[in-house]
C-alpha cells in the first residue's frame, strides 16, 4: 500500500496510490476523504487511530472512488510530520550510483521538516 497525498499545495487530500488500477488504464489514486469521511489526512491522529488497518479495509470494499493519477500533483505523503528519519544507502542501485559501498549497518540522518 503507497499513501500519497494529491491537490494543490496546501489543500492536499489523502489517498492510496494503484499501479494498473482495475477498470482504468493505467495508474490511479483511491481518494480515501470521499471514501471516509472520518479519515480527514494522513497524520498523528490517523497512525495513533489504527488508520492503515481503516485504508486496508476500504481497499476491499466494492464502489471505490478512484482519481487517473495522470497529471495529478503529489504532495508530501504524511500531514506536518513531528520529525522526518531517512536511511540512507537503502538500496542496492543507489549505493552503486554513488560509488559507495553498501554499509553493514543502516546509516540515518534527519531532515527538517520544512524539507517536504
Amino acid at each position: 500500500m503507497k499513501l500519497v497525498r494529491f491537490g494543490s499545495p496546501g489543500f492536499e487530500r489523502p489517498g492510496v496510490w494503484l499501479e494498473n488500477a482495475p477498470g482504468l488504464d493505467g495508474n490511479a489514486i483511491l481518494d480515501v476523504r470521499a471514501m471516509a469521511f472520518d479519515m480527514e489526512d494522513f497524520n498523528e491522529h490517523f497512525f495513533k487511530t489504527s488508520g492503515l488497518a481503516r485504508v486496508a479495509a476500504l481497499l476491499k470494499e466494492k464502489n471505490l472512488k478512484f482519481v487517473s493519477a495522470e497529471g495529478v500533483r503529489l504532495g508530501p505523503p504524511i500531514a506536518n510530520p513531528a520529525a522526518i528519519i531517512c536511511m540512507g544507502g537503502n538500496y542496492s542501485d543507489h549505493v552503486k550510483e554513488s560509488a559507495s559501498i553498501m554499509p553493514k549497518n543502516p546509516v540515518f540522518f534527519s531532515k527538517a521538516t520544512t524539507a517536504i
